[in-house]
C-alpha cells in the first residue's frame, strides 16, 4: 500500500491477508503473508506453500485474469531449493514441481501437505490458473528490519526526524488495531488511507514552511532568454529589469516545486497541484476579463495587467499543507504556466490582445 498507487480499495482478512481492488472492484493483488519467530527454510513439501495455494485455489472465482497472487514470507529459500527459481517458471513447470514435491514416495503423499492437495489436485486447469498468477517473495524483513525499510519509502519523507517517523509509523499500526478491534475483516479506501496519512502528517508536523532561501541556487539567465515565458513579456515590451526578475522567479519556482513534492510525498500531489494550477488560471481570467480594452493602449494596459496578477494576494499552495513565507513562487509558477501552452485551457498570454 505504501509504494502501490493504483487502487481504490484494501481488504484485510478477506480474500488473502491483503487484497487491493481497483475502482470496478476488482482485485488486483492478492498478499499472503507468513511470519515466524525463528529461520525456516522455504520448502517445496511443507504446509506453508500448499496452504497459500490452497487458499487461493478456493478463492479462484473472486480473481480476473489480471490478478497478481503473491506468497511474502521471512522464510529462507537456499541456493539447492527448487523453489529458487518458481518466478521464473512457467505454468507447466510449477505444475510438475508441486506432483513432483508432494510425493515422500511411489504412491505416498506427505502427510503434512495430503490435505491441501488433495483439494487443488481436484481440477487441475484451475490450479494452473493460480498457479499462473502466484509468485513467492521469500526472505522478507523481520519486524524492526520491515520498520525502517518503511521509513524509508516516499511517504515518509515528509517527516524530518526519526522520532516523527516512528510516530508516524505507531500511529498507522493503531489506526490499523483499532479497526480489528471488535471485527475479523477489514476495509479501507486509498481516499480514507491518504487523507489519515495526510492527518497524521499534519499532527505530526504541523506546517511544512518554505521561505526564500529554500531556493537558494544560481540561476543563469542567458539559458531562458528564448522561452516561451519570456517570449511573452517581450510581446508587452518588457524591460530587462522586469525579464530578469521573471526569469529569476520562473527557475526558482520550477527547482521549488519539485523540493515540496519531495517533502509531501506522494499523497496526491499531482492531483492537488493540478488545482492550485487551476486556482491560479482562474484568477487569471476573472482579472483579465475585467479590464476595459482600449485599442490606442493596449501595451500599457498589458503591463498594468501582468504587475496586477504578479501582485495577486496569495492562493493557498495545496491546501494547508505548506505555510508559504516565498516572495516568488506564486509569480514564478505563472510563468511555468506561460511556458507551456499544451493545454488550452491553461493558455497565459499578458498580451490582452492574445
Amino acid at each position: 500500500m505504501l509504494n502501490i498507487e493504483d487502487w481504490a480499495n484494501c481488504d484485510i482478512e478477506k480474500n488473502g491477508d491483503i487484497s487491493l481492488k481497483n475502482s470496478n472492484n476488482e482485485i488486483t493483488l492478492s498478499i499472503e503473508v507468513k511470519y515466524h519467530n525463528s529461520p525456516t527454510e522455504l520448502k517445496n513439501n511443507i504446509e506453508e506453500l500448499w496452504k497459500t495455494i490452497h487458499n487461493f485455489y478456493n478463492d479462484s472465482d473472486k480473481f480476473t485474469k489480471s490478478t497478481k497472487l503473491e506468497l511474502y514470507t521471512v522464510s529462507t529459500i537456499s541456493k539447492g531449493n527448487n523453489l529458487l527459481n518458481w518466478n521464473n517458471l512457467n505454468t507447466n513447470e510449477k505444475l510438475q514441481l508441486l506432483k513432483d514435491s508432494s510425493l515422500r514416495n511411489k504412491n505416498e503423499i506427505y502427510l503434512g501437505i495430503k490435505k491441501f492437495y488433495n483439494v487443488i489436485f481436484q481440477d487441475e486447469n484451475k490450479l494452473k490458473s493460480i498457479l499462473s498468477k502466484f509468485t513467492i517473495h521469500s526472505d522478507q524483513e523481520y519486524y524492526e528490519e520491515f520498520k525502517e525499510q518503511i521509513k524509508k519509502t516516499s511517504l515518509f519523507r515528509i517527516f524530518n526526524t526519526n522520532f516523527k517517523k516512528d510516530s508516524a509509523l505507531e500511529s498507522l499500526i493503531a489506526v490499523v488495531l483499532s479497526a480489528f478491534k471488535n471485527v475479523d475483516t477489514w476495509t479501507i479506501s486509498k481516499e480514507e488511507f491518504d487523507s489519515k496519512l495526510t492527518e497524521i502528517a499534519h499532527l505530526s508536523h504541523k506546517l511544512i514552511v518554505r521561505v526564500n532561501d529554500d531556493a537558494d541556487i544560481e540561476i543563469n539567465e542567458e539559458m531562458f532568454r528564448d522561452s516561451k515565458f519570456v517570449n511573452k513579456l517581450k510581446d508587452i515590451e518588457q524591460d530587462d529589469y522586469t525579464i530578469d526578475n521573471a526569469i529569476d522567479d520562473y527557475a526558482k519556482t520550477v527547482y521549488e516545486v519539485e523540493e515540496r513534492m519531495n517533502l509531501l510525498s506522494s499523497l496526491d500531489y499531482n492531483r492537488k497541484l493540478e488545482s492550485y494550477e487551476n486556482d491560479l488560471i482562474r484568477e487569471f481570467r476573472t482579472k483579465k476579463g475585467d479590464i476595459e480594452l482600449n485599442t490606442n493602449i493596449v501595451i500599457k494596459q498589458s503591463k498594468q495587467f501582468y504587475r496586477q496578477i504578479q501582485s495577486l494576494e496569495k492562493i493557498p499552495f495545496i491546501g494547508k499543507s505548506f505555510n508559504d513565507k516565498t516572495t516568488f513562487f506564486q509569480r514564478g509558477y505563472y510563468h511555468i504556466l506561460a511556458n507551456d501552452d499544451s493545454n488550452k485551457k491553461k493558455i497565459i498570454h499578458w498580451h490582452l490582445e492574445k
